[in-house]
């Protein structure tokens, strides 16, 4: 929570999500009953009033339980000047904050009465006719979470403090034969849109989300439907495959790439005439009585790649920046930057990257017409924000897209700020027309060359003997491990043991993951160079599907070029390990 120029939180670092909403006003102020309040810059002093008690940071010193009170915030700055707002202060019990790896299901609520058209409203609970298992949450060691939230379409988001960020989701368009946008943000309903857990485990998350292209009408354009599917690590890293259908003989789709390959127009690039799709935006959720600015700084958007270059977007974008052609790098990392919070990255190879930076005074509004014939998209011009911020979603029903007009919308919404697309070609396609792109994201470390390493590992993985590396999951999947006696490599392998793999990279590992297929270890022991891994630092899990089960690993830390690395399972006793 902002006042004026100052920051408040909580030690305990409780979060919205944890007290069970997708999103609060950001006038809310969540913590536990024995919480402590905490103001930065902290040459200031801070008073909470509520129900005729005042703390000047202990929230067991009001002896109140769990529940929603009134009260009033004043922070005192170092000159005495003082500053005072009401709000609202949400108490939930300590044990409602969970810091432990894993994927849960919920149901995240909002508390606000819901936009549901021009001049209309409606509650939350009469627009969601769900049970209790709703939503998921992933939760870490920290405080951040990544969420699948019906408010949201159930679009993955990074959720940090109160607010949510948003990078991921296909979508067409069609203008004269479908309405609006095609994609899930015409999904208000969540009638196409749905998520649900594979696996959970210390190791990893896998969920998979499915969804149609369809228009705010909810025709599905086309048939078009995407599954994606995440695999989001302890380290807040995920990583995205997502699979859209596409019609195989539809000549206005596809075009050859240099490389040869068949592949669909990218929607920064479409022919007049074609059909052209995109597959990742920079969307930042701004909770309702928010203004954009208060989440994103100027400097909204940096671009990086894996070696030396480093650029810092500064909005309001002047003519010249927008139409600077995209510089071409070997690999892109997109790091959106914000207020009291981590960044958020995406990460994906360079060839053939697309990126389209979005000012405020390019806005656009969608207008339906009596048929879709008739509808038009219109400029619209003095915005009165430094960013574009559409007004229609999330959360917010009846409304096609509109971008901010008034900032007294910024009170009674959840609003987004969009800073741009970029478009990727795609990591794969199939004779079928299936199509897969595939990106990497997660919370930014606070140094530009910590967030190189982790995307480095990925975009060009340090070669590892008896694996290969799969970038759909951020992970090496062995080859020749055994469950029974076998040979690999020369080496006879008894039950419980893998073959031993050497980096052969002058690079660090950083944080490599390994699957073991054809095997459930209850338990691993990793040794690297001779020495085991402390159980923090080596997470496992075991994944059961139709196809079979295999074993997952998870490791913490940086390993040396060239280190040997092997598995054995613990719980065997001829590798038990004293």
């Amino acid at each position: 929570m902002n006042i004026g120029a100052f920051h408040i939180s909580t030690t305990s670092g409780v979060s919205p999500i944890e007290a069970g909403y997708g999103l609060l006003h950001a006038d809310t102020l969540v913590a536990t009953t024995g919480d402590t309040l905490v103001v930065s810059p902290a040459n200031a002093r801070i008073e909470l009033s509520v129900e005729g008690k005042t703390t000047s940071g202990s929230i067991a010193a009001l002896a109140l339980g769990p529940g929603t009170f009134d009260g009033a915030l004043r922070v005192v700055d170092a000159q005495g000047a003082a500053m005072e707002k009401p709000v609202k202060l949400l108490l939930v019990e300590p044990g409602r904050v969970c810091r432990r790896f894993g994927a849960r299901y919920g149901a995240l609520e909002y508390d606000l009465p819901v936009i549901a058209g021009p001049g209309q409203t409606a509650s939350w609970a009469s627009l969601w006719k769900t049970g209790a298992v709703a939503d998921i949450v992933v939760d870490f060691a920290a405080p951040w979470k990544f969420v699948l939230w019906r408010g949201m379409s159930y679009a993955p988001s990074w959720a940090l403090a109160n607010s949510l960020t948003s990078n991921f989701f296909v979508e067409t368009l069609e203008p004269g034969r479908y309405r609006d946008c095609c994609e899930i943000m015409s999904d208000r309903e969540c009638r196409y849109s749905h998520a649900r857990i594979v696996h959970t485990s210390d190791a990893r998350v896998v969920l998979h989300w499915r969804y149609a292209l369809c228009d705010s009408d909810y025709d599905i354009c086309r048939n078009y439907w995407v599954d994606e599917l995440y695999y989001v690590y302890p380290d807040g890293v995920a990583a995205r495959q997502a699979t859209l259908y596409l019609d195989p003989h539809d000549p206005a789709v596809w075009q050859d790439a240099p490389d040869g390959r068949r592949i669909p127009y990218a929607m920064m690039s479409m022919p007049k005439g074609t059909r052209s799709f995109n597959d990742m935006e920079f969307i930042s959720v701004n909770p309702a009585g928010a203004a954009a600015e208060d989440v994103t700084p100027p400097e909204a958007l940096t671009i990086l790649d894996d070696a030396d270059f480093s650029r810092t977007f500064r909005w309001p974008l002047d003519a010249v920046i927008e139409g600077e052609p995209t510089p071409a790098l070997g690999a892109y990392i997109f790091r959106m930057n914000y207020r009291n919070r981590p960044a958020v990255f995406t990460a994906a190879p360079g060839a053939g990257m697309q990126v389209r930076v979005q000012s405020a005074d390019k806005a656009f509004r969608y207008v339906a017409g009596e048929s879709v014939e008739d509808d038009r998209w219109e400029p619209v011009a003095g915005v009165p924000t430094d960013f574009y911020v559409g007004v229609h979603w999330p959360v917010t029903r009846g409304w096609g897209t509109t971008p901010l007009t008034d900032r007294a919308q910024f009170r009674d919404r959840p609003t987004h700020t969009f800073l741009g697309f970029a478009n990727a070609p795609p990591a794969a396609t199939c004779p079928d027309g299936a199509v897969t792109w595939i990106w990497l994201s997660g919370v930014a470390p606070a140094e530009d060359g910590a967030l190189r390493d982790i995307a480095r590992a990925w975009l060009r993985p340090p070669p590892i003997a008896n694996t290969r590396y799969c970038p759909g999951e951020r992970a090496y999947v062995v080859e020749g491990q055994a469950e029974s006696e076998r040979t690999v490599g020369g080496a006879t392998l008894r039950s419980g043991e893998a073959p031993s793999l050497r980096s052969t990279s002058d690079r660090l590992l950083i944080n490599p993951v390994f699957v073991l297929p054809g095997v459930a270890w209850g338990g691993v022991t990793v040794w690297v160079n001779d020495r085991p891994l402390d159980s923090p630092c080596a997470r496992v899990g075991v994944e059961h599907t139709l196809d079979g089960e295999r074993t997952v690993i998870a490791c913490q830390g940086a390993f040396p070029a060239g280190s040997c690395i092997r598995f054995t399972d613990s719980t065997s006793p001829r590798h038990a390990v004293c």
